[in-house]
């Protein structure tokens, strides 16, 4: 018997709102895991892999067309690997969850014990790798777990959005082990067997980062090219790595100056509230030319804030034409308190 696993990697690379609130794009770190989880599951015998998604991330293939591919292949299972998102904005919020269907429709049932079994292996996969809170199994009508015709767990291994989550999701190590966490699961829950040498090559922990220092004694050594390559190579590491090589290669040489961080206007609106560049003419000069910015967000901050409906019921009246489309939506959206991001999002997953 052949077991056929349908993989998808959420959204595409310049999905709209796909975001943390630094700009990293929700599909680098899905893409990742996703990756790790294809190649962990060919190590094992029995088994095919199809991605659904463009593993470029040049497209952010539709939803439906994604349900159609794995239906048409006749998949066993359909993992779907996302990270969520709150408000758009940092917070302490935190943790693992993973979706099944809530629903009874086209064969489909909200009690399957196979598909709750395969969520919940995948879900402790990721907790494990992760670390991070349990978040548990949830149903929802989302639809990557109700259009596919087989057992399909969408998974949401933290939030981008939280202080706490991001840490562990821009970890290339833990993004990894995630993907090869899942697929181990899937193995033991269909008693999958790896293949002849592939035995050893179970990984036993985590892979450890190398520091800054050695990275850049490599970089001397000519390990890791010059320009473009080496800044391509050494990734998020890049700008740390050569101030060290520099440092080591002119000793006597003085650092230049760092320059001082630019404060936002959310910053300097908070400031404005605590008295910290006084009134009138005498906070136009220390503002300069961020005063407008800044006082248009003092007004916000201190203006009356209605009482805002759930999300997930807004998200239901954009579904019914209530709040337009495009750009309307979005201004519409956002001068009545709502966070755009945060309802196309929930939008997106009802269908």
């Amino acid at each position: 018997m052949v077991l056929k696993v349908a993989l998808s990697a959420g959204h595409g690379y310049n999905t709209p709102g796909k975001r943390t609130p630094d700009g990293e794009r929700e599909w680098t770190f899905n893409d990742k895991v996703t990756r790790a989880l294809h190649e962990r599951l060919l190590q094992y015998e029995g088994v095919q892999v199809l991605r659904v998604d463009d593993p470029t991330g040049k497209t952010d293939v539709s939803l439906s067309e994604r349900s159609r591919k794995a239906n048409e292949w006749g998949a066993d299972i359909y993992v779907a690997n996302h990270h969520n998102a709150y408000q758009g904005r940092w917070g302490t919020h935190t943790g693992t969850e993973s979706f099944t269907y809530n629903g009874d429709w086209g064969g489909k049932n909200a009690n399957n014990p196979k598909e709750l079994a395969l969520a919940k292996a995948l879900n402790d996969a990721i907790v494990t790798a992760y670390g991070l809170r349990n978040r548990g199994l949830k149903k929802e009508n989302f639809h990557e777990v109700r259009e596919p015709k087989m057992l399909a767990v969408l998974t949401e291994g933290g939030y981008m959005d939280s202080s706490i989550d991001i840490k562990i999701i821009r970890d290339d190590n833990k993004l990894r082990q995630s993907g090869t966490n899942q697929a181990d699961a899937i193995a033991k829950l269909y008693g999958l067997k790896l293949k002849g040498s592939q035995q050893a090559k179970k990984p036993t922990s985590t892979p450890v980062s190398k520091t800054v220092e050695q990275l850049a004694q490599e970089v001397i050594k000519g390990m890791h090219g010059t320009g473009e390559a080496r800044q391509k190579r050494l990734g998020s590491q890049y700008a740390a790595v050569q101030a060290r090589v520099n440092q080591i290669l002119a000793p006597n040489a003085k650092p230049a100056p760092k320059p001082a961080p630019q404060k936002t206007v959310d910053q300097l609106a908070r400031e404005v509230i605590d008295g910290k560049h006084g009134n009138g003419d005498a906070r136009k000069k220390a503002l300069g030319s961020q005063y407008n910015a800044v006082q248009k967000r003092v007004d916000e901050i201190l203006a009356p804030k209605p009482k805002l409906k759930p999300n997930d019921t807004i998200a239901r009246e954009v579904v019914q034409g209530l709040w337009g489309n495009g750009s309307d939506r979005k201004a519409r959206l956002e001068r009545a308190g709502y966070n755009y991001n945060t309802i196309q999002n929930l939008v997106n997953r009802m269908f």
